[in-house]
């Protein structure tokens, strides 16, 4: 198993945020570092340039953040498919 950082985890996110904006969800995600441990921060685009965030998603290792993004993730390509059925 290769290890996985922050860094690799700011990648991922990156294109995590494509794929958010590309659904139509609201939020983007922000890597954050803080006492020895990374967290996962859920802002939407406005907040983000003022370096503002809603709220926690996960704080823990890279690993646990990138369970966390990919859970987010889904969940908002699930809400999608549900909106675009709905209307």
């Amino acid at each position: 198993m290769n290890r996985y950082t922050g860094k690799s985890l700011e990648k991922d996110v990156e294109g995590f945020n494509a794929q958010l904006a590309t659904i139509g969800d609201a939020y983007r995600f922000s890597v954050g570092y803080r006492y020895g441990y990374t967290a996962v921060e859920l802002a939407t685009p406005e907040q983000l340039a003022h370096y503002c965030h809603q709220r926690n998603l996960e704080i823990g290792s890279p690993r646990e953040c990138l369970a966390a993004c990919n859970r987010y993730l889904a969940s908002a390509a699930l809400n999608a498919l549900a909106r675009k059925g709905a209307a």
